[in-house]
């Protein structure tokens, strides 16, 4: 329930429910992404966020939404699928750019169920 909420908080009223879940979950991605990706050095600024997190922060980082498992997931997926192989570091960015549009996808289906709800 807490993440519908902000789902519905942080969605906003501008474009269709469609348009409106994909922006929020692209967001939400790249957030979870960044989160995950971060310095050591970094995380005194991630604790400094946490003291007053947006909605995107808190649909990013919160535990109970699983945002960042699910990058986890589809990094994993998808390097089972190249058998264990890594990737170049020149390839990085674009795998990065991959992963984030796979699992906004999943974000935006399950925003939209959301912001459905409120709409009816």
């Amino acid at each position: 329930m807490a993440e519908r909420l902000l789902v519905w908080e942080a969605a906003g009223s501008e474009g269709s429910i469609a348009e409106r879940a994909a922006r929020l979950a692209r967001s939400v991605a790249a957030a979870a992404m960044a989160e995950i990706d971060q310095d050591e050095g970094d995380r005194v600024i991630a604790l400094l966020r946490q003291l007053a997190p947006s909605f995107v922060d808190r649909l990013a980082t919160d535990p109970e939404f699983s945002t960042g498992a699910l990058i986890v997931k589809e990094r994993v997926r998808r390097l089972e699928a190249r058998g264990g192989k890594h990737l170049p570091q020149s390839e990085w960015c674009e795998e990065n750019r991959q992963v984030l549009h796979a699992v906004a996808a999943t974000l935006a289906r399950r925003y939209r169920t959301f912001l459905s709800d409120v709409e009816k």
